[in-house]
């Protein structure tokens, strides 16, 4: 009897232990001694000023694009399609930023993968180009402004954005070394694709409810997090340094 009951709070216990571990998923991960030593290096040989610049300056590049691409003037819904032409333009804009930052994400994934900064930047342009034509085609085709568009956009955006790394992909089934981080980059962008299509969806649920029961579904929200942080973690898991980054950036 105690035997059992001593098995049953072990059991509790472990289960316990693994729960409170998933809640704190931005915890999971170790640092490798190579980084401890860079930071403390970094710590000893950098002055506060150039730590002060550094922590400054180095967001200004993202918050200035994005503001750049916010400026763009939007003229009201109502007004139709043909007054609306630089919504389109700001599409682009977002679709070759959204194409750069993952063709790079590949990249720092799959070291191996033959994509240079030009490349990068010519493929985000090219992409970028033929999923606003799409959205422009199904724009003229349902109405504007495209319902869902992120949602009804992504199998269009993720068959041209993988297309030019395919050949390179199917090449590389052959090498025991890349192969595992290309597939560990896929899951990434799986990851983050199905970020993409469940926010908005709960959003859209969450406005077309009743009052009364969008109290108790807004308690939905802290549980998706927290299994889609884990599924992150456990997707980036084999880059222990970058799992709180990974984890953080795509909550």
């Amino acid at each position: 009897m105690v035997f059992t009951v001593y098995n049953m709070f072990a059991f509790v216990k472990s289960k316990f232990a693994a729960v409170w571990k998933a809640a704190q998923v931005e915890l999971q991960g170790e640092y490798s001694s190579q980084r401890v030593h860079d930071v403390f290096k970094y710590i000893n040989e950098a002055s506060s000023l150039h730590v002060f610049l550094v922590q400054l300056l180095t967001p200004l590049p993202c918050l200035a694009i994005t503001a750049l691409v916010d400026l763009l003037p939007l003229r009201s819904v109502a007004d139709g399609i043909n007054s609306n032409k630089l919504f389109f333009v700001r599409a682009f804009t977002s679709f070759w930023l959204a194409n750069t930052t993952t063709y790079n994400q590949f990249k720092h994934i799959v070291p191996q993968l033959p994509l240079s900064n030009t490349k990068i930047a010519g493929y985000g342009a090219v992409v970028a180009a033929i999923t606003v034509s799409a959205m422009y085609g199904l724009t003229l085709a349902v109405g504007f402004p495209l319902p869902f568009s992120i949602i009804t956009m992504s199998p269009i955006w993720l068959t041209l954005f993988v297309l030019p790394m395919a050949p390179w992909m199917v090449k590389s089934r052959k090498d025991s070394t890349a192969w595992p981080l290309v597939v560990t980059s896929l899951k990434v962008m799986v990851c983050q694709e199905v970020l993409v299509v469940v926010y908005p969806t709960y959003f859209y649920i969450f406005t077309t409810i009743p009052y009364r029961g969008k109290t108790y579904f807004a308690l939905l929200l802290p549980l998706l997090k927290l299994v889609f942080r884990n599924a992150m973690a456990k997707t980036v898991g084999y880059l222990s340094d970058e799992v709180p980054e990974g984890v953080i950036l795509n909550r």
